[in-house]
């Protein structure tokens, strides 16, 4: 071959070459692009949102109650597709109650893994851990499963609520027991920060109507010390006790008090109401009333309620209140996230929570604003009655 037929070949070579990342660039520039622009948590075929929860521990049971539920609504909106052509996948992450866990967690979900959002982080204690972190770093925090006035504060504007907060929930029982004229009224609370807030709303709720408590004490949250404390109640002997306790505390409190020469009328809030908590007392349970925060899942007046029933009875769950807020939490977020666009960022999805006032979710209306990140007052009182909640 001739060195003019080398040096065509040559050219005709680089020539191609050129041709090539002339061709390319402008490819590689929008992936780049799209890479840098993608918000966190966002793919094509996904979004990823991020939980942290008691997944072991004494409160293993409402947290797995309230995921479970979220769960189902997930499951059979990506059946039909997600929002926008996206499927919504929840990463959960165990904490065991424990708020430094909780922070550990968060950081991985946030940083690692890269969530959209963080969903349905468990407890009062882990949340106001999280809380701080989640609010640096501009990230939605939705449906927090605590109602501590703690929580709600308007420094952490990321934060979005479902339930009705504790300060509700107690003055509903407040209110139900001076509408009774019962005013020998005892309080136990756990020595945490779920128990300190629960507290502080049954004082201010019991302020408002002159009525002060015969005692208030504390127990343990893993319910250790619930002999010694219903010996101190035996001593008081009071008409009515509000609980502000939740998972093992609160059957280990129960049990005490139903060994013991001691009979006051028991008062519990929502996180109490486990279905595993009232199968295992069984009938030591008759009698109690508990705040409720959604509607009954057992009686389907509300069609949200109806709609988690079928589908957790489809799944072999057993339907719990737990699970139908976790059911109405999922619900909510995924309408968020439809109203929020086909592309949405952190800041879309905000904005449209901001947005959604009086959005029914089928029987159960929540309603937000720039302002009021609480989406529900709702409070209901349910007996129990041979194992089940009545009305």
């Amino acid at each position: 071959m001739t060195p003019n037929h080398w040096k065509a070949r040559l050219i005709a070579r680089r020539d191609a070459i050129i041709r090539a990342i002339r061709t390319t660039l402008p490819i590689v520039g929008l992936l780049c692009a799209t890479q840098v622009g993608a918000e966190a948590g966002i793919s094509a075929t996904e979004v990823l949102i991020g939980q942290t929860g008691s997944q072991t521990g004494t409160l293993a049971s409402h947290n797995q109650a309230f995921t479970a539920g979220a769960q189902l609504y997930f499951d059979a909106l990506n059946t039909r597709g997600g929002v926008h052509g996206r499927k919504i996948r929840m990463l959960t992450m165990d904490d065991g109650y424990d708020p430094d866990r909780a922070l550990e967690n968060a950081r991985k979900l946030i940083e690692e893994k890269r969530v959209f959002a963080l969903f349905a982080c468990f407890g009062t204690g882990p949340s106001m851990k999280v809380l701080p972190f989640a609010s640096s770093r501009a990230v939605p925090f939705f449906a927090p499963y605590s109602g501590a006035s703690s929580v709600r504060s308007a420094e952490f504007p990321f934060t979005f609520h479902v339930r009705a907060s504790y300060d509700e929930e107690i003055e509903k029982i407040v209110e139900h027991l001076t509408m009774l004229g019962v005013g020998n009224i005892a309080i136990v609370h756990h020595d945490d920060d779920f128990g300190k807030a629960g507290l502080s709303a049954a004082l201010a709720a019991m302020s408002t109507r002159q009525v002060k408590p015969v005692a208030t004490l504390s127990i343990r949250s893993d319910g250790s010390d619930a002999a010694a404390v219903v010996n101190e109640l035996a001593r008081i002997n009071p008409a009515a006790l509000i609980m502000i306790t939740a998972g093992s505390s609160s059957s280990q409190l129960i049990r005490a008090i139903r060994s013991a020469d001691v009979h006051p009328q028991l008062y519990g809030l929502s996180v109490l109401s486990s279905t595993a908590l009232l199968s295992e007392l069984g009938e030591l349970a008759n009698g109690m009333v508990v705040t409720q925060v959604v509607p009954s899942p057992y009686r389907l007046e509300a069609p949200v309620a109806a709609a988690y029933r079928q589908a957790s009875e489809t799944s072999g769950q057993t339907p719990t209140y737990a699970g139908l807020e976790g059911y109405i939490a999922a619900k909510t977020f995924a309408e968020a996230l439809e109203r929020a666009g086909e592309n949405p960022t952190r800041n879309d999805f905000i904005s449209a929570l901001g947005s959604m006032r009086r959005y029914d979710a089928g029987g159960y209306t929540l309603s937000y604003s720039a302002e009021r990140h609480a989406g529900s007052q709702y409070v209901d009182l349910s007996l129990v009655n041979h194992g089940r909640f009545t009305h």
